[in-house]
């Protein structure tokens, strides 16, 4: 009989992805991974110590704000910790009668010491922030460690629909990031991918219309346009029984036809865009001069002002 996993993530890629955020060094990636980690947990069978990463780099960010009584950020510390140890060692209790946590500590790999600070945290007084924040770090060690790493990334084990969802979520990050250095290196990033035939030219087009469609940032759209124009064309020769050719002769539309469509809609609407605030600019009257042309609009009336009172025709 066949048995379901059930995962609160949509894709293997979509963990991936909140892994690299959770041990980024970007703040507002680290606490999106946060919050996306939260909604998992609200749906249900989200791993331990996934939300245990959350939950310490949570306590991490909210030291690294600033603006929080020392006490605050040490409750935090001391619950996201206290959780993390005791939720680990709570899940491996088999037996009936319950097993020491130094003994369950020691057959995981887990250090003692976390299990100090743990009964510390809990049944004492808080440790000192210092020793809180190291422990943290650690914590986020050892979890990397024990589970985070052992998460396949290979390609091989990957299907096609997760290989789409890593690369529109690059290229969203490319189009919607506003630190042009870090845009380039994303961008670099993408070519390089491109160059080792991880990803084709209709797939980064077909990525690029879905991360612009249904945008009205134009700084966003702009930016999709000028990746669009960056991308080196793919200059496979056109030999008779080649594939790009039997795909060509094989329907009467090609291979990029489904893409053209919305990415000449999106190029349309930011000309539209473009056009439209130049010719505001235009068609700005300066007083004192007399209208061009006889098109409806705002001109100054010439001759004698007559009330017409409300109601008379």
């Amino acid at each position: 009989m066949v048995q379901y996993v059930l995962t609160p993530w949509r894709h293997h890629a979509e963990l991936l992805a909140v892994r690299g955020a959770l041990y980024g060094t970007e703040a507002p990636a680290r606490r999106e991974a946060v919050e996306r980690v939260g909604v998992w947990m609200q749906r249900g069978n989200c791993p331990h110590l996934v939300e245990s990463t959350a939950l310490l780099v949570s306590a991490v960010l909210n030291d690294r704000r600033g603006g929080n009584e020392r006490f605050c950020v040490r409750a935090a510390y001391g619950g996201a910790f206290s959780r993390f140890v005791t939720g680990l060692l709570d899940s491996h209790q088999t037996r009936q009668k319950k097993i020491p946590m130094y003994t369950l500590a020691k057959t995981l790999g887990l250090p003692a010491t976390y299990v100090e600070l743990r009964h510390q945290a809990t049944h004492e007084e808080l440790p000192s922030l210092p020793k809180l924040r190291t422990a943290t770090e650690k914590a986020l060690g050892w979890i990397w460690e024990y589970y985070w790493v052992k998460l396949s990334q290979s390609d091989s084990n990957m299907d096609g629909d997760t290989m789409e969802v890593i690369l529109e979520a690059l290229v969203k990050r490319i189009v919607r990031e506003g630190d042009t250095s870090r845009r380039d290196e994303l961008q670099e990033e993408l070519l390089r991918e491109k160059a080792t035939g991880r990803w084709s030219e209709d797939d980064i087009l077909l990525a690029i219309a879905s991360a612009r469609l249904g945008c009205k940032d134009l700084a966003i759209l702009q930016r999709g346009r000028e990746l669009q124009q960056s991308l080196p064309r793919d200059s496979a020769p056109l030999t008779k029984g080649s594939k790009r050719v039997e795909e060509a002769q094989g329907s009467p539309m090609s291979k990029q036809d489904p893409m053209r469509a919305p990415m000449k809609e999106l190029e349309g609407v930011l000309d539209e865009e473009e056009s439209g605030a130049e010719s505001a600019m235009g068609n700005i009257e300066m007083p004192g001069e007399t209208p061009k042309s006889t098109e409806k609009g705002w001109a100054l009336w010439e001759g004698d002002w007559i009330p017409k009172p409300i109601g008379v025709v």
